[in-house]
């Protein structure tokens, strides 16, 4: 229950991906101080070579690990993964991405380790004051008579620039948009696409203007086939019908940002002040209600700079 595999973890093609060595060693407690210990080893070459199903791999004794629990490894690595494994850029890659995906969980005490180093989750604040306050929804969908609980968790992850035009320097925006998680696990990380909504169904296409806004749509459920996510599980399903059921409360607090931002313009240190007020909070701290508090702004009349060019 809770998990997000359905069909599966993926491990032999994700192993066989890595290597041609493999040893997966397995150890648990049995009733008593008995301890059992099984290993599978498999050479990828040799298990190849009989295409005559059924397809199994052979258990045998092992001595029993250290620790209760499963270790695998991956000898004879091929090409692509020495390479890999070899560029620091891959290295810092995956472990940014381990963060990402797993903060949840690594956030509530998951242990996990990237060369001996172990990795800590993302913080995920949202700023807060008496005239912001992160929104925190929560309510009960169904799937084929399974049961789904969704909650949404929005409001202004920080302060938005003071200039819609881009910014090379400022790599912050990445932060930016909407995730979606499925049992803990991030399947979406600062989406700005048609994925999430922007640039459908009336909203507006993704732009800077809209840096600072930060929702989260979290999924939980007992049976992951009720989960609005890719076999993949790396992306959401947007067909799925309780995304779709979900998709009218994305857009109306998307929609509260972007009005906001839009009077932001017309009233930019009226809006700096009370934005400098909104200290950041963390997402489990963040107190239940229906909607994103953002102050009523005032605008004025904002005097256009003309340009003038003439030719001698």
């Amino acid at each position: 229950d809770y998990s997000i595999g359905v069909y599966g973890i993926g491990m032999k093609r994700a192993v066989f991906k890595l290597g041609t060595d493999i040893r997966i060693r397995s150890t648990a407690a049995d009733q008593g101080d008995q301890r059992l210990a099984f290993a599978v080893p498999i050479n990828v070459g040799a298990w190849l070579a009989n295409d005559v199903p059924p397809w199994d791999f052979d258990i045998v004794e092992d001595e029993p690990l250290n620790e209760d629990g499963v270790e695998i490894i991956v000898n004879s690595l091929t090409p692509g993964a020495t390479r890999s494994f070899e560029s620091p850029a891959f290295l810092q890659n995956l472990r940014r991405t381990i963060a990402r995906d797993y903060t949840l969980h690594l956030n509530r005490g998951l242990k996990i380790s990237l060369n001996n180093e172990p990795i800590l989750g993302t913080e995920i604040e949202l700023r807060q004051s008496e005239e912001f306050a992160p929104m925190r929804d929560e309510y009960k969908d169904e799937v084929d008579g399974e049961e789904v609980s969704v909650e949404l968790i929005v409001g202004m992850a920080a302060l938005p620039p003071d200039s819609s035009d881009p910014d090379e320097q400022d790599d912050g925006d990445k932060r930016f948009g909407w995730y979606v998680a499925c049992n803990g696990r991030i399947v979406l990380a600062a989406d700005k696409t048609v994925l999430s909504g922007w640039g459908s169904d009336g909203w507006p296409l993704w732009h800077r203007q809209y840096s600072g806004f930060l929702g989260i749509l979290l999924f939980t459920a007992a049976n992951a086939t009720a989960l609005p996510l890719t076999t993949t599980k790396r992306s959401v399903d947007t067909s799925s019908e309780i995304y779709r059921r979900a998709r009218p409360r994305m857009r109306d607090v998307t929609r509260a940002w972007i009005d906001y931002t839009n009077t932001r313009k017309q009233a930019l240190d009226e809006a700096k002040r009370r934005e400098a007020e909104a200290t950041p909070v963390s997402i489990y701290a963040v107190n239940k209600q229906n909607s994103v508090k953002l102050p009523v702004l005032t605008p004025h009349q904002v005097e256009r700079p003309a340009n003038i060019a003439y030719a001698v």
